[in-house]
């Protein structure tokens, strides 16, 4: 009144003073509109980051999270709302028309769309553990558009990897003597592999006797353990060490034959 009035009347005695804000605070109208319009963001949207500048990422992200649960409630709401009003109504009213009919269900998918980057991530992890998608997945997944690729055929005359500057083996005679050697290569080894295993009880048989004889004779475990111990400071026997000696010199001899080959 003071400041809009010509004169102003006050009992005698009072005092009167400028209300004014203060130095070192706010009293513009923008940081009482930022206040309003931050209260109204949280009372339609349960949150404020998808309207303002958010601090990060990830708390920005969280907040559009909480925005979409909201969308989504709503529409629920407001589906199953109209399904039990005005789609009951209407059924109701043409159902002398339509025997035997059932009334629609009205639904609004709100779901945000899936990121195809991450689901190419989780399919490319999927298959390194050794599994392939189906084209149905693919189609269902990507849309349509997609073939599978097929693997480029090597060059006649050219083994896989070769080096271009290697001699060219496409004459079968050479191809069939390099997989005659190396069937004959497996060959021996499962020779000596067997004639190694047959005499197994000369290389190791005593100390699996034994070794079953503590695991029998062991009333507990620290027993057995003990037992264990003892063995692993025993020298093996001349005879296993001896066999062993010659299984390792004719396996690097057959080695360096075959090199020469």
């Amino acid at each position: 009144a003071i400041a809009t009035e010509t004169g102003v009347i006050i009992p005698e005695g009072a005092e009167l003073s400028l209300l004014e804000a203060t130095r070192s605070g706010a009293a513009d109208y923008e940081a009482l509109k930022d206040a309003m319009d931050a209260a109204i963001a949280k009372i339609v949207l349960s949150q404020t980051m998808t309207t303002d500048n958010g601090s990060s990422r990830s708390q920005s992200e969280t907040h559009a999270d909480v925005r979409d649960m909201v969308v989504q409630a709503d529409s629920d709401m407001l589906c199953e709302s109209f399904n039990r009003s005005v789609v009951q109504w209407w059924f109701e009213y043409n159902q002398a028309a339509f025997a035997g009919a059932t009334p629609p269900r009205i639904y609004r998918n709100v779901k945000p769309a899936e990121d195809q980057n991450k689901r190419a991530e989780r399919d490319k992890k999927i298959s390194e553990l050794g599994y392939e998608p189906t084209p149905e997945y693919i189609t269902a997944t990507y849309g349509e558009g997609w073939v599978k690729k097929q693997a480029k055929a090597n060059q006649i005359g050219q083994l896989p990897f070769a080096d271009p500057n290697t001699p060219n083996f496409a004459e079968s005679a050479v191809i069939d003597a390099l997989k005659a050697g190396a069937r004959g290569d497996q060959i021996g080894m499962l020779d000596a592999a067997q004639r190694a295993a047959e005499d197994y009880q000369n290389v190791i048989g005593q100390r699996v006797q034994q070794l079953l004889d503590y695991a029998e004779s062991s009333k507990d475990f620290d027993t057995f353990e003990r037992h264990l111990r003892d063995m692993a400071r025993e020298m093996p026997s001349a005879q296993a060490v001896e066999k062993i000696e010659r299984a390792t010199f004719w396996a690097r001899l057959a080695g360096m034959l075959r090199g020469q080959r």
